[in-house]
């Protein structure tokens, strides 16, 4: 499974889905920090990100306008399951899979930041080997993992929270 830019290869992917990336915190880090209003609010956070690279996350209002945040390069977690964690215990903010999220947000361990601005979202792949057979067990696993996060997409939506 393959979440995000495929590379160029000789590897067949198969399009699951899209999935939300919804920032997150925890109540404890909320309660101690400046309110988070607007994606401009955000430049007073710790901000966790995935890649060592620059990065940009964008927001978009109920008006379509874009917001531009850029994260700093130097809190890096490139494991979404581990940033999780890290959230969870009041590390800062963070942009975590809408799936991992959405239970932890049900718990109460986790609070969506901004959650009246739409979030980016990537693309998930099934990727395997171009000179192998798909055998069924795997075509069926496929198909039972893009209806699930189709239903997940479709939850989400159902509350106003990914596009």
């Amino acid at each position: 499974i393959r979440i995000g830019a495929l590379p160029n290869s000789d590897l067949i992917a198969r399009k699951l889905g899209h999935i939300a990336l919804w920032p997150c915190a925890s109540p404890a880090y909320l309660a101690q920090r400046d309110p988070l209003d607007t994606p401009a609010d955000l430049i007073n956070h710790v901000l966790l990100g995935w890649t060592d690279q620059p990065t940009i996350w964008r927001f978009q209002d109920t008006q379509k306008r874009e917001y531009r945040v850029p994260v700093p390069v130097g809190s890096v977690v490139p494991e979404p399951a581990v940033l999780e964690v890290l959230l969870e215990h009041g590390a800062g903010v963070g942009r975590l899979p809408d799936f991992l999220a959405r239970p932890a947000i049900e718990r109460g361990v986790l609070v969506r930041v901004l959650p009246t601005f739409t979030t980016e979202t990537v693309e998930a792949h099934a990727v395997y080997a171009a000179h192998r057979s798909l055998s069924s067990k795997i075509r069926v696993f496929i198909d039972a993992l893009r209806m699930h996060l189709l239903q997940q997409t479709e939850a989400g939506n159902d509350r106003h929270v990914s596009r």
